[in-house]
């Protein structure tokens, strides 16, 4: 009798444990079933088919920039351009102060005035020349510019054949306005076919009368105009490119630079992209 007792309360025990491992499997299924609808209910795409997971992300790219498939960076245009105007002007003075400024922001390496000054004879496009070879790199374009230290050297390559400028800065002394070799070399440039001229009125520290500033600046503009270049458009710089190499005066020194490297992006890289449409 007592193992009939025992038999009977081990088949007790097994029917119990059953009974609560199906009810745990059952509550289990409840408890995630309602987990998943919750879910969906905060979020009714998570877990749909792809289509549906496509929907969620679709307004992601107007946040995060594309960064596959990019195109590349157009690359800068290259502008050959020469220092112009009347011997003593100022011509190498400011073709040293382009490069200590844009030393500044890693656009050129610094050229000091002494070696632009005393260059030794090279070669520009096939002619030989006593110049210096500047390059520097702006925002827009990159420059190769040509700064001659005598008067027939400059001669020399506006009458060559070989030699090809997209532009010219002329630099006029305010103390003395336009002189003979301003104009000669407003000419050639016009005649060599020339297309842009910026003009850097310097020296503009040596002189206090404002009226005369403007008057020196009113001919150059006829002196433009009256050898077929555009001279109410041309724009004009005024400033001090001593100032801004030796680091003083930034109002009329380093300002002005940057005004002029701004302009000649304007003028002449835009100008030169347009003539390649």
């Amino acid at each position: 009798m007592a193992n009939c007792l025992r038999s009977a309360i081990c088949l007790i025990a097994i029917s119990i444990a059953a009974t609560t491992a199906s009810l745990s499997q059952s509550t289990s299924t409840h408890t995630s079933e309602a987990q998943n609808k919750g879910a969906q209910a905060k979020n009714p795409t998570r877990g749909g088919s792809p289509s549906e997971l496509r929907k969620e992300f679709d307004g992601i790219s107007d946040v995060i920039p594309q960064t596959r498939n990019r195109p590349s960076q157009q690359p800068k245009p290259t502008i050959r351009v020469m220092t112009l105007g009347h011997e003593s002007h100022g011509k190498s003075t400011l073709t040293a102060a382009i490069t200590k400024i844009l030393y500044q922001t890693g656009g050129a390496k610094f050229v000091p005035y002494d070696d632009i000054d005393n260059p030794p004879e090279i070669e520009v496009q096939g002619i030989k020349v006593a110049a210096t070879q500047v390059e520097y790199e702006t925002q827009k374009a990159r420059y190769i510019h040509i700064d001659c230290h005598r008067h027939p050297d400059n001669t020399k390559l506006l009458t060559s054949k070989e030699v090809a400028m997209d532009g010219a800065i002329l630099v006029v002394s305010a103390q003395d306005g336009p002189m003979p070799q301003t104009r000669e070399h407003i000419i050639l440039a016009r005649e060599k076919g020339v297309k842009s001229i910026v003009v850097y009125i310097t020296k503009v520290d040596l002189v206090d009368d404002v009226e005369l500033l403007a008057l020196v600046e009113l001919e150059v503009r006829e002196l433009l105009t009256r050898y077929g270049f555009n001279g109410k458009e041309v724009p004009v710089i005024r400033g001090s490119a001593l100032m801004a190499l030796v680091g003083k005066r930034d109002d009329i020194g380093k300002k002005s630079v940057i005004e002029l490297l701004n302009t000649m992006d304007r003028h002449f890289a835009e100008s030169k992209k347009e003539r390649r449409r």
